[in-house]
């Protein structure tokens, strides 16, 4: 999977040492979206598809430990404008920059990073300004008003008086409500199957690209590995760890977007037969020696079709024993 100058080594080429999965195992609700190594990897296709080798360029931008290739930077930063749609290469790429301004900031300090972008075209600067300010576009107004006057305080080169999101930039629209779904993750006690369920609780109808339906994949999930201590308590956390398996890793068909009206719910069971050989897969990428002896299960699911919004749910810590035997080779069934 390793690929010259690929985006994910220069992910970790700027990443803190001590937790280098941080950059890539994001949170339960992340800005951009559950991200991982893969969708960097097809980011990186992508922009060669465009004729722009954007992991040889983020390798030139970081060429020292206080030396940036400004030049390089620029160049990244005008790649942002041959997206057209908030997709996963676009989050992917909205990550890497994110992460870019947190270690070249640290480093040489904000400005030096804003005086890169400000040499760039206008349409350029909102682009990069728009990406950081996402994850406050879906407040409501008036909280949306004061996340910008607090930024605007802390980084005022980054995002300067007067700065408006989404201004003449058809890739994000203003949002103004929170998504109203509850997702459950629940333990079937007999068969140790993970049932899992999506609940429209607004009072409108609301739509969400269906990954509960077939052939949605069980690999949509997330893991996390700890250690329940005598008390009850869980201690030693493990990354969150996509439940991939190397035959995953072939483009899937876009899943359809469904809607719930309200009070109605989606259902899906992942039965113990396919967590078994992933929760397996996903010990071995943890590399831990921390003695687990229980995971809980975490998922994402997109609630528009360009996967902008996401509604989270992760499950209580059941017991890891019960996924050491493989008895059974069923698959995932859903239902609505």
């Amino acid at each position: 999977m390793a690929l010259r100058c690929s985006l994910l080594t220069a992910l970790l080429l700027v990443t803190a040492a001590a937790r280098p999965a941080q950059a890539i195992q994001v949170g339960p609700d992340p800005p951009f979206g559950p991200l991982t190594d893969a969708d960097y990897q097809h980011l990186e296709e992508f922009s060669k598809r465009k004729g722009f080798d954007l992991g040889a360029e983020w390798t030139r931008v970081y060429r020292g430990d206080k030396e940036i290739d400004e030049a390089a930077l620029g160049r990244v930063f005008r790649f942002s404008l041959v997206f057209t749609t908030f997709n996963k290469d676009a989050r992917a790429y909205a990550q890497l920059v994110v992460n870019s301004f947190l270690n070249i900031g640290e480093v040489l300090g904000v400005p030096y990073y804003t005086k890169v972008l400000d040499r760039q075209p206008p349409p350029v600067q909102q682009r990069i300004r728009d990406f950081f300010f996402y994850p406050g576009a879906a407040m409501p107004e008036q909280e949306r008003e004061e996340a910008q006057a607090e930024v605007h305080k802390m980084y005022p080169t980054l995002i300067p008086a007067g700065f408006q999101f989404a201004r003449g930039d058809s890739l994000f629209t203003l949002r103004y409500d929170r998504p109203a779904f509850y997702i459950a993750m629940t333990q079937d006690a007999g068969t140790k199957d993970v049932r899992l369920l999506i609940v429209n609780v607004s009072p409108e109808p609301q739509s969400f690209v269906d990954s509960f339906a077939p052939p949605g994949p069980p690999f949509l999930l997330r893991c996390q590995f700890g250690k329940r201590g005598p008390d009850g308590s869980v201690s030693a956390l493990s990354d969150e760890i996509g439940l991939h398996l190397p035959k995953d890793r072939t483009p899937i068909q876009p899943l359809p977007l469904s809607l719930l009206a309200p009070g109605e719910k989606c259902e899906a069971v992942v039965t113990r037969a396919v967590l078994l050989p992933r929760i397996r897969h996903a010990l071995d990428v943890a590399r831990s020696n921390q003695g687990y002896n229980c995971v809980r299960f975490l998922l994402s699911v997109p609630l528009d079709d360009h996967e902008g919004r996401f509604a989270g749910g992760k499950s209580a810590f059941f017991d890891l024993a019960p996924y050491g035997e493989i008895d059974t080779t069923k698959d995932t069934k859903g239902t609505k």
